[in-house]
């Protein structure tokens, strides 16, 4: 919140919200509406005798543009009916700043005017009025920061003078015309060859309205508070005007306030008010105060709203608790003593109570007459947290400095939340929990044990403060969990539950051992591999590796299945008579170790001979039936032809068998957003086969 006068030293951006309106007439009438242009803010207003428009640039682009007399205004009468408006032409003119050796020699005392001259005819001021102006050279600015603070400062110094609007070329105004109740404007062409539009129909027009100003009188002064959001399309600043005794209205600020927080973004709910704390000189005055909007127009509000009372003295001390008391039966007994001077101002005592300290109070007990100095309250909370509060005629509220009373305590605390940990491959075991914030909380004890069906011991002879500790365990001993407990105590030796077991798992530091392959077999189109399960307990997958022998090649992962998917067999298809080939298990555990390799085994497949390749194999997508079209060519006639295919970088496997006279396929069974591999190869009936083709892909 701030005061307008700050840019009487210093004018820099300001920004002014309006939402756009679309004149809709021009769409009936069959102009060319190419909307509202975004370069401008508009603004308009009707007075009993005349009309008023402004456009307000958005950037120095169109600030530029229009100071330069680019734009054009034309002015209709509208009569007729709405679906068959009739248009009469009032006025057409190019819209131009008033030159500037007219508007120096004119120039009047309005800050705003000067400011208005300045931000137009930057290039041509005279150096002495420059010097006291906002673009003076003390300021040190670049020529960009100079066109930034010549449009933005404009912007919001028009919003305090129409005449200089006028002088600027920023706005226009008309005397209403007798027997016209509509209007139609327009402004053009903007930078970006649009049109500015304005509907102006003054037979719905009524001035706006202005928030409600609160105010509470106290002693010779008042305090005042309104919001402004909605508001803010029509206005962009505040006047607080103050009556004494029925005197004239005298304005309470030199300028009026702005609010920039009042607005829908979540910030604290407080900085959306604007607030005022006015003082006047005796509590027999009556007083009136109003709050009027200063519009984008130069004006101020017809409209405002209005606040009046008077002062009356207060009371001006806390009480003062002198004592609590605690009792068997949980109630506090509660003492306290206030300055007799100002007793007749005290409408009532009452007593408010909290949890915690700085938590949010609430009254316990209400209505105490102003002769009372003595309450018991039962408590509420074992922690209370008491004040005593005077409240005034005038409903302000003095309240005591706190007091606390525990209550009487045979319930156990909490159960502490959250109970969590890990073991490193050291043996530190690094437990955590959440913490109570139970104000007679003694901390925690700690339970440890090797079987979870066994009671757990208690490792802590002094309670923990938590919310964290570090324990120790023996990595050498055989057993692969610890477990723990906690709970609760407090300080008169009340313990909670005891949180549900928590089994931590020491780290594998030893890899598991791998299976063995026990047999390997081929009928010279396939590889057969037999297999036995690892002695390990903590295996939860295993691994099948292949390379070709021939070739050097590095091992790579065939296949990988879970413990549950383990099918201790597996038959290699995608081998080919002549090379070698090897392979290898291995294994993981379920602390992600790797065992080494099996002993390895080899094979190789007797080559009788390849028929000839398959030609034109090709693979694309099908967009009507999503699925992937498969074709080829060859002038054999095998028995068979064997599809295989592979998703994304996995091993390829079998996908089908076809029949030897085909020569088209079509894969429906895809997954969206998968890329897709494919190999085929021909299968003659006395066991020959083709070469592989070149692997296809589809994304």
């Amino acid at each position: 919140m701030r005061s307008a006068d700050e840019f009487m030293t210093r004018l820099k951006a300001f920004t002014i919200a309006m939402p756009y309106r679309l004149s809709l007439l021009f769409c009936l009438l069959s102009v060319c509406l190419l909307g509202q242009d975004e370069g401008y803010r508009t603004h308009q207003k009707i007075t009993d005798d005349r009309i008023y428009l402004r456009w307000e640039p958005l950037s120095w682009e169109d600030f530029e543009y229009a100071i330069q007399g680019n734009l054009s205004l034309e002015a209709y009468a509208v009569g007729g009916s709405d679906l068959r408006p009739e248009l009469r032409l009032l006025e057409s003119r190019t819209i131009q700043p008033l030159p500037y050796e007219n508007w120096r020699n004119a120039l009047s005392d309005s800050p705003w005017d000067t400011i208005a001259l300045a931000a137009v005819y930057a290039d041509q001021l005279d150096a002495a009025l420059r010097e006291e102006t906002f673009i003076a050279k003390e300021y040190e600015d670049t020529a960009e920061e100079e066109r930034q603070a010549r449009w933005q400062v404009s912007n919001y110094a028009l919003g305090y003078d129409w005449q200089a609007i006028e002088r600027s070329g920023l706005g226009w105004a008309r005397p209403r015309d007798a027997g016209t109740a509509r209007y139609a404007i327009r402004v053009f062409p903007t930078l970006e060859g649009d049109t500015i539009y304005y509907d102006l129909d003054l037979r719905d027009y009524s001035p706006p309205v202005i928030p409600p100003l609160e105010a509470k009188f106290r002693n010779k002064r008042a305090e005042l508070q309104w919001r402004t959001i909605d508001a803010k399309p029509t206005f962009f600043a505040w006047h607080l005007e103050r009556s004494i005794s029925n005197g004239p209205f005298t304005d309470v600020f030199e300028l009026p306030l702005i609010n920039d927080y009042d607005s829908t973004r979540t910030v604290d709910e407080a900085l959306k008010y604007l607030y005022h704390t006015n003082r006047f000189p005796s509590n027999a005055d009556s007083i009136v105060y109003r709050l009027r909007g200063q519009d984008h127009l130069g004006g101020r509000s017809v409209n405002f709203s209005e606040a009046r009372g008077k002062g009356a003295e207060d009371i001006r001390f806390a009480p003062l608790l002198t004592h609590t008391e605690q009792t068997d039966s949980n109630y506090a007994i509660i003492h306290w003593e206030y300055d007799g001077e100002t007793i007749d101002l005290v409408r009532e005592f009452r007593v408010v109570v909290t949890d915690s300290v700085g938590g949010t109070y609430e009254v316990a007990l209400g209505g105490i007459a102003p002769s009372v100095r003595e309450v018991a309250i039962p408590m509420k909370y074992r922690s209370n947290f008491f004040r005593v509060q005077a409240v005034s005629t005038q409903g302000t509220v003095y309240s005591s400095f706190e007091s606390l009373v525990i209550a009487y305590d045979d319930e156990p605390p909490a159960m502490p939340r959250d109970f969590t940990g890990y073991i490193d491959s050291n043996g530190a075991v690094f437990l955590s929990w959440v913490t109570s914030d139970e104000f007679d909380l003694a901390g925690y004890y700690l339970f440890k044990g090797y079987y979870e069906d066994s009671e757990l011991a208690m490792i802590t002879p002094d309670p923990l403060p938590g919310p964290e500790h570090v324990d120790s365990v023996n990595m050498v001993t055989p057993n692969e969990v610890v477990y723990y407990q906690l709970r609760s105590v407090d300080f008169r030796g009340n313990g909670s539950n005891f949180t549900p077991i928590l089994a931590l798992k020491k780290p594998d530091v030893y890899p598991p051992a791998p299976p063995q392959i026990t047999k390997i077999d081929n009928n010279n189109s396939r590889i057969t591999l037999d297999w036995t399960t690892s002695p390990s307990p903590d295996v939860i997958a295993y691994r099948l590796f292949k390379r070709r022998l021939d070739e050097g090649e590095e091992y790579r992962l065939l296949e990988e299945w879970s413990v549950e998917d383990y099918p201790a067999r597996y038959v290699d298809t995608l081998v080919e008579a002549g090379p070698a080939y090897g392979y290898v298990l291995q294994t993981v555990d379920d602390d992600g170790l790797i065992s080494d390799y099996s002993q390895p085994v080899s094979i190789r497949l007797k080559d009788y001979g390849l028929l000839p390749p398959i030609q034109g194999f090709s693979a694309t997508r099908n967009e009507d039936t999503k699925a992937i079209d498969l074709s080829w060519s060859y002038d054999q006639s095998p028995r068979d032809f064997y599809l295989y295919r592979a998703e994304e970088d996995k091993s390829m496997a079998l996908l089908k068998v076809l029949s030897g006279e085909d020569r088209t396929f079509s894969d429906e069974g895809i997954r969206p957003k998968q890329s897709y591999r494919y190999l085929l190869r021909a299968v003659f009936a006395d066991g020959k086969v083709s070469p592989f083709t070149e692997e296809v892909r589809v994304e």
